[in-house]
């Protein structure tokens, strides 16, 4: 973000949200919104386990799931 020191707020969202990182994080949302919307009830234990190893996403994640999580805790 260090790209957006002076930019106005309008110029700066428009960077952030060009962002290759911020991208991905609204596609990873979306699809997870549209896999919530097909379901209903309680989730299968091997789908909290994909979503947990999929919002890990390698450490990063910008919706605050920690990779701690997939560990059961």
């Amino acid at each position: 973000m260090q790209d957006g020191e002076g930019m106005d707020d309008e110029a700066l969202v428009k960077l952030f949200e060009s962002s290759e990182l911020c991208q991905a994080e609204m596609h990873w949302q979306r699809s997870l919104v549209a896999q919530l919307a097909q379901n209903t009830g309680a989730p299968e234990r091997s789908w909290l386990e994909t979503l947990r190893q999929e919002a890990a996403n390698d450490g990063v994640s910008g919706i605050g799931v920690s990779a701690d999580a997939a560990s059961g805790e």
